[in-house]
């Protein structure tokens, strides 16, 4: 469910849905610390996760099922597979946070992973990444790995957003 406020970004929230006897308010099953979070006396205040953050936190788990999957098809050498899997974590996890956590660290972690990731992917594709074996010789781009070099560009552009959106908003 997407649901604005005057003024404020989108924002997603699980449990939030509309009461018809009570107008066009929303009604949120949801609490917690969010980047856009309303003042509590404002009419229909709740909290969610906004919506470039978790466009972010989505784009994040698709990269981190991506190299999870590559982290089989790196098997040997061993450390080629770390890597994936160490990445895939990574991604994962943070996705996975970002989803049910909206606070400025965590949009920053997004943005410290996602880089990590695309810079990861543009050295691997253009000179190799020569301190793991395994990737020291770099490879034409495919098709899977570019996906989740663009997956990592929409991790990094959507926590910036929600950064930046909350900079704008406090100033």
């Amino acid at each position: 469910t997407v649901c604005t406020g005057p003024g404020r970004a989108p924002t997603l929230a699980a449990g939030v849905g509309y009461d018809d006897s009570r107008g066009d308010r929303p009604v949120s099953a949801s609490t917690g610390a969010s980047l856009n979070d309303y003042p509590p006396d404002e009419a229909g205040a709740r909290a969610g996760v906004p919506a470039p953050l978790a466009v972010a936190a989505l784009a994040s788990l698709g990269a981190g099922s991506i190299h999870a999957a590559a982290a089989g098809a790196h098997g040997d050498p061993r450390p080629a597979a770390v890597a994936f899997v160490a990445l895939a974590i990574a991604q994962l996890g943070w996705g996975a946070l970002a989803l049910v956590r909206s606070a400025r660290p965590v949009a920053l972690v997004g943005v410290a992973v996602g880089g990590a990731a695309l810079a990861g992917w543009v050295v691997a594709k253009t000179s190799g990444i020569g301190v793991v074996d395994g990737l020291e010789e770099s490879e034409p781009a495919q098709f899977a790995d570019t996906l989740a070099a663009v997956l990592a560009a929409v991790t990094v552009v959507g926590a910036t957003v929600a950064l930046l959106s909350v900079r704008t908003r406090r100033s």
